[in-house]
């Protein structure tokens, strides 16, 4: 509605429309391949912004299963790789990656730019800076 109010063109698609189809483990499904025409077509046609549900993805089956925790991070990594993105921006309510929780630790350091390694070592130990499997996918992908 906010893009629309501004002049755009937004388009909101219902769960398991995004084309990502998973292997259908609930909560902890793994993505079994990309088809997002649906948003490439719309992207193509006009539309600004399209948006979906980030963690529900359509099995094999066609049932809706679960990225489990972190899992929009997953599916915006997934999505910028399928439509070749030239990057993929993550929001959240911290302004970027520190050496520690700065909701925590008032003296946390920001990380000004960090490869997908240390990413992922930060993330398997513990951190809850991004999940493991997005920071996995993106260091395989070749367009993010």
């Amino acid at each position: 509605m906010a893009v629309d109010a501004l002049g755009g063109k937004a388009v909101s698609l219902d769960r398991g429309n995004g084309g990502i189809v998973t292997d259908g483990v609930h909560t902890k499904a793994k993505i079994s391949h990309i088809s997002p025409r649906r948003i490439h077509e719309l992207l193509v046609g006009g539309f600004h912004r399209a948006s979906l549900p980030a963690f529900r993805d359509k099995a094999l089956m066609g049932q809706l299963r679960r990225l489990g925790r972190g899992g929009s991070d997953l599916t915006a990594i997934a999505l910028a790789a399928a439509l070749k993105a030239d990057d993929c921006q993550i929001f959240t309510d911290v302004d970027g990656v520190y050496t520690c929780d700065p909701r925590v630790v008032p003296d946390a350091s920001k990380i000004d730019e960090i490869a997908n390694d240390e990413l992922l070592e930060m993330a398997g130990a513990g951190s809850k800076v991004m999940q493991s499997r997005a920071v996995e996918f993106a260091k395989n992908s070749e367009s993010i």
